[in-house]
């Protein structure tokens, strides 16, 4: 029996919010090492099971970031970000247990909760959000519909409110999830 080292994170008392990741070495059963395939050459990583792995199975577009440390700060941020990381963790593992013809999310609860903290966010920490980015599609028809005439007031105040939340949505989703909404 092998072992690595995995982090360990524990909660904080009266919620499930870790206070800080502890190294903690975990016995493993190695079968066969883990081959990440590369251009030419797979590399084993070894204690880390058995799949292969190709280059193409996950690039950097599909990672979900990491969150701000100033969004745990705010008791509306992390109740919605709990929120958020419950339903996407229930929504894959049902994807696991169910065969492939059931929708899985079907009132679209992961979209919903991404959607309530992005609002939140753009909402209450406009200042805290990151600047438009140059590489994307969404972030720049948010720009040239803040430059474009508002035909009312409510279309103004509707361009803000979408370019905000847009930009919450660098910070709490994968990129490949940003450029939709």
């Amino acid at each position: 029996m092998a072992s690595v080292t995995s982090l360990y994170v524990p909660s904080m008392p009266g919620g499930p919010w870790p206070m800080r990741a502890v190294p903690r070495r975990v016995p493993v059963e190695v079968q066969q090492p883990l081959l990440l395939a590369g251009d030419e050459a797979a590399t084993p990583l070894s204690g880390l099971g058995s799949r292969l792995m190709a280059a193409d199975d996950l690039n950097d577009s599909e990672l979900w970031p990491v969150p701000p440390a100033w969004l745990m700060a705010c008791d509306q941020c992390t109740s919605l970000y709990q929120r958020m990381i419950a339903t996407r963790e229930a929504v894959a593992e049902a994807e696991l247990t169910t065969s492939g013809v059931v929708d899985c999310d079907p009132f679209d609860s992961g979209l919903s909760a991404q959607l309530a903290l992005g609002h939140h966010m753009g909402r209450e920490h406009t200042d805290l959000l990151p600047d438009f980015d140059p590489a994307c599609p969404r972030c720049t028809a948010c720009q040239e519909n803040l430059e474009r005439p508002a035909r009312s007031e409510g279309a103004a105040l509707y361009a803000v409110t979408a370019a905000a939340e847009h930009r919450a949505r660098h910070l709490i989703v994968p990129p490949a999830l940003t450029v939709r909404l």
